[in-house]
């Protein structure tokens, strides 16, 4: 069997920004196909985030300009074009979607974490032309039948994988370690995302502002992400930040480093909205760390009872449940009491298998 990823957006895959939840549905499903050939299709060269199996392929195709004429031409002429002369037998689309009637294979698509795709032009014309719908949340299943109520047969709710199911909460002095190296010996809050405007940075900004100011703590930031094109103006307005100093941006991680950060943290504050995934709690959850999430999204289905929630955007009430956090033990306390069972986490060679039973059924 030939099988065709169609994952543009896996050049921009890292373990800080997204988790690497594309690249590594990809190397699973390689490796569940060892005697058949994969290949990857994504618009610019690019070095996989994580070593990949010898019966994976990566073939670029025309059209990598971001315009949108550029765009257009791109999914409904290059990216058809060469899945068709490829003759593949299937078709794993990731976050994207292609007008499958030239194509005439069995297709799934796998939504992640935005929404946006469903509210495209694109997703009226194609979305129900694919087989199955992949989804890795109940908040994002209903965004799609809230669009598409149609489609409900064909929509399928997969816990997302983790990448290290040995993760454990720091004792003592692993947590003192990582204080003292990532937020000078202070207690701090974490964020895990790119640093762009459709992850709230700057309403994040602006409540960890008034939480400083009306606390007078020492607390800290670390925020774990780099710098997308869209968050330029972010990075500009860093510059003058009147709390520049209590901010530590790491735009790069291992894995070993990333669990440090976040079990080291006071609370993780995550508040993307329309996050289909959530996937930055699923650690926290592991690591023994509440959270502040955004209801707007899958987060509270992640953390259940361990965590305070916000509405997206608002300012005020985030800084006044990150203030709560701070200055509450006991509120803090109870809400680790009521951290979720991680007994059903799982790898996600569980979700390549799942994703290619629908394939073939």
């Amino acid at each position: 069997m030939r099988i065709a990823v169609h994952a543009p957006l896996l050049i921009h895959d890292s373990l800080a920004d997204s988790g690497l939840a594309a690249s590594y549905i990809l190397r699973e499903l390689a490796q569940l196909h060892p005697n058949d050939a994969v290949t990857a299709y994504v618009g610019k060269h690019f070095t996989p985030a994580i070593n990949m199996p010898a019966n994976l392929q990566i073939q670029q195709v025309k059209g990598n300009d971001d315009s949108r004429f550029a765009k257009y031409w791109r999914n409904t002429w290059h990216w058809p074009k060469a899945l068709k002369s490829a003759q593949t037998d299937a078709l794993v689309s990731i976050d994207e979607l292609l007008p499958l009637k030239q194509l005439k294979q069995p297709a799934v698509l796998v939504l992640m974490q935005h929404t946006g795709l469903l509210k495209t032009a694109a997703a009226k014309k194609y979305l129900a032309q694919y087989k199955a719908i992949v989804v890795f949340s109940k908040y994002m299943q209903q965004q799609v039948l809230d669009h598409f109520p149609a489609l409900a047969d064909k929509v399928h709710v997969l816990q997302p994988g983790l990448d290290d199911l040995t993760l454990k909460p720091l004792d003592w002095d692993a947590r003192v370690a990582a204080k003292q190296q990532y937020a000078g010996g202070s207690e701090y809050f974490v964020f895990q995302g790119s640093i762009s405007p459709r992850n709230n940075i700057i309403p994040l900004l602006k409540a960890f502002s008034a939480f400083k100011k009306r606390m007078r703590s020492n607390m800290k930031l670390i925020m774990v992400g780099s710098f997308n094109t869209q968050g330029a103006d972010i990075a500009e307005s860093l510059k003058t930040y009147k709390f520049r100093d209590s901010v530590n941006i790491i735009e790069s991680v291992g894995q070993a480093e990333l669990n440090e950060i976040i079990g080291g943290a006071y609370a993780m504050v995550h508040i993307p909205s329309q996050d289909g995934m959530a996937l930055p709690l699923y650690r926290a959850v592991m690591a023994e760390v509440p959270s502040v999430v955004v209801d707007e999204s899958a987060g509270h289905e992640v953390v259940g009872q361990s965590s305070l929630r916000v509405h997206a955007g608002e300012v005020t009430e985030l800084a006044e449940k990150i203030g709560f956090m701070y200055k509450d033990e006991q509120l803090r306390t109870r809400l680790l009491q009521q951290l979720p069972s991680t007994s059903g986490y799982h790898g996600w060679d569980k979700v390549a298998e799942a994703i290619s039973a629908l394939i073939e059924s």
